[in-house]
């Protein structure tokens, strides 16, 4: 990973939801490509028309537009990154979705309901958004977690690379992947300021903090009880999509640098706010690949999920895509 500037680790964005040696994991584990006729899903190539195949297929810019230039402390104007075709991911070694291996598990370090956030609601959204099983777990954490002070906020920070060796050892046989959750602050490497989360793209393991979502960072988190609506539903929207992001990576997918999509990179609070909590066409494809969910029934419970919790944007854009593409 490339060093930024030390401007962006004065303002506290040298971090993001950023994945650990992918490039290498990468050059290690890349496989043959498919021929030339495998770079479409399936449900693009059936003669059997269904509704699943046409919100797959579909790609109006109304509902998935390119992404912006990026500004001058964004990841893409810090982080060199060359995209991810369907046929790439397809091609690259993964940790697979089998009949055998289909669970996440949501592994808490700590007491995250500190933080506000109904850990059932992070679980009841990755189970819609890739169509699997997920279990939470009780709290544990490794006792020799290597820790530091951060220089800038002065709150502790834990190492993800120690987290992320601990949980390899926690992947049991059912598992697709792990993901760890915790109230305290993170870090990658010295030369970084924090990351939100990290995951890795092949050995179904990843790590998220709550830490930095809630508007009072670095100070200690209101009292949940406290919260506005618009408070609450600020750092709902922002937990699930660092979560549902690195779980993302634990798919095998790489960051999105085409579309404004759940899986573009993000250095900071602001851009992380502008990313959308939806994927776009080219990254639902390669869910659909690894996991082969019902596209339509992942849509309409996701609407359900969104109107429920309060998130009434990303409600009205799933009822919006829905109504532009017909039954």
């Amino acid at each position: 990973m490339q060093r930024l500037p030390l401007i962006l680790a004065a303002l506290a964005v040298a971090g993001g939801l950023a994945w650990q040696a992918t490039r290498e994991e990468s050059r290690e584990a890349s496989r043959p490509e498919p021929g030339p006729s495998e770079g479409a899903p399936s449900a693009l190539r059936s003669p059997a028309p269904s509704r699943s195949a046409a919100l797959l297929a579909h790609e109006d810019a109304a509902d998935f537009p390119a992404l912006p230039e990026p500004g001058p402390s964004d990841w893409l104007a810090n982080h060199e990154e060359e995209g991810q075709s369907l046929r790439e991911f397809r091609a690259r070694a993964r940790r697979e979705v089998t009949a055998e291996r289909r669970t996440l598990r949501l592994q808490p370090l700590d007491d995250v309901s500190t933080m506000g956030v109904d850990v059932a609601a992070l679980a009841g959204h990755l189970r819609i958004y890739y169509g699997l099983p997920v279990q939470t777990s009780l709290p544990a954490r490794p006792p020799d977690l290597l820790t530091r002070t951060n220089p800038h906020t002065h709150n502790r920070q834990i190492l993800t690379r120690d987290v992320l060796r601990w949980l390899e050892g926690e992947i049991t046989s059912d598992l697709v992947c792990v993901l760890a959750i915790t109230t305290e602050d993170l870090y990658p490497e010295d030369t970084w300021n924090f990351v939100f989360g990290q995951a890795s793209l092949l050995r179904g393991v990843g790590v998220f903090s709550f830490a930095r979502m809630d508007p009072a960072f670095p100070a200690p988190p209101a009292d949940p009880t406290t919260r506005t609506i618009a408070q609450r539903t600020l750092v709902l929207r922002r937990c699930l999509k660092v979560v549902t992001h690195e779980v993302g990576h634990m798919f095998g997918l790489e960051h999105c640098i085409e579309r404004s999509c759940l899986m573009n990179g993000s250095n900071h609070a602001a851009e992380m706010d502008r990313t959308p909590l939806h994927l776009c066409f080219a990254c639902l494809r390669k869910v659909h690949y690894a996991t082969r969910l019902d596209v339509e029934k992942r849509y309409q419970a996701l609407r359900a999920f969104y109107r429920r919790e309060g998130l009434e944007a990303e409600a009205s854009w799933v009822e919006a895509l829905l109504a532009r593409v017909p039954r």
